[in-house]
């Protein structure tokens, strides 16, 4: 049984405040597919993956998440689709003073129930907390669920924004720049955590990185974006160093000959 692409973008464009942020991007997501954004800082990584995530519309192009047009779904069908997403954002968006198992509930808070959901962070039932339990322990945090969020080290912080995303029991798995603030071993651990939990659940996975070695290393393909263009899309194996330089040249060495 063959299953449709997560995400195909065609030709999509986006301007923000009349400047150009991505220019004529096409891509297509695999099911089960771990796919790395490259870039320097400004090529556009960010906007692309809200793009992906359903938050933000373009101004021009084709778009299917999931197998949907988000941009022809009616309010209470967007929020559904945007509820199957999981989104780990660079700055982890917890809230300091909660509870890490509060933090983690708060996944659930777009899906339809949501209010009732919302009470129950207050009062949770004796099911969810094991649930939750479940998925801090899936990210090697299990001791922490009753910790106050703004004890945490930044690293255990950034797995309980992604136990976060895997509560929401997601069919896609997005994340900016997760390694962006650690030092080497740590990057080399979370990209593993990330590609164990996607493989695990069954999830495709999308991550922007700077960092070639590692994108090479955990993921199936990657897209270098530049100026807001697809500037090669390939197997990762196959991405070379006249590539990467490429990519990450300074401005105005572009078009330096070879």
């Amino acid at each position: 049984m063959s299953f449709p692409p997560a995400c195909v973008l065609g030709k999509v464009g986006l301007k923000i405040d009349g400047r150009p942020i991505l220019e004529a991007v096409s891509l297509q997501v695999g099911p089960m597919e771990r796919v790395a954004i490259l870039g320097p800082s400004g090529a556009g990584k960010t906007t692309l993956l809200r793009v992906l995530g359903a938050s933000l519309a373009p101004d021009q192009g084709a778009v299917q998440i999931l197998d949907k047009n988000p941009w022809q779904l009616k309010s209470h069908h967007l929020r559904e689709l945007r509820s199957q997403i999981g989104f780990v954002p660079q700055d982890h968006a917890l809230v300091p003073n909660l509870r890490v198992w509060q933090n983690v509930a708060a996944g659930r808070l777009g899906r339809a129930g949501g209010l009732r959901h919302l009470r129950r962070m207050t009062l949770p039932r004796a099911q969810e907390l094991r649930a939750l339990h479940g998925v801090l322990e899936q990210v090697g945090i299990g001791d922490l669920l009753f910790a106050t969020t703004s004890t945490l080290s930044g690293g255990e912080q950034q797995r309980v924004a992604i136990a976060r995303s895997l509560y929401q029991e997601p069919a896609l798995l997005l994340a900016d720049e997760p390694v962006a603030s650690v030092d080497p071993t740590r990057a080399e651990q979370v990209m593993a955590l990330l590609v164990r939990l996607a493989d695990e659940n069954r999830l495709p996975l999308v991550v922007s990185l700077h960092d070639v070695a590692l994108a090479q290393r955990h993921t199936d393909r990657v897209i270098g974006l530049r100026g807001g263009r697809v500037l090669f899309n390939l197997p990762s194996k196959e991405l070379s160093a006249t590539k990467c330089e490429e990519l990450y040249a300074l401005p105005g060495q572009e078009e330096t000959p070879r």
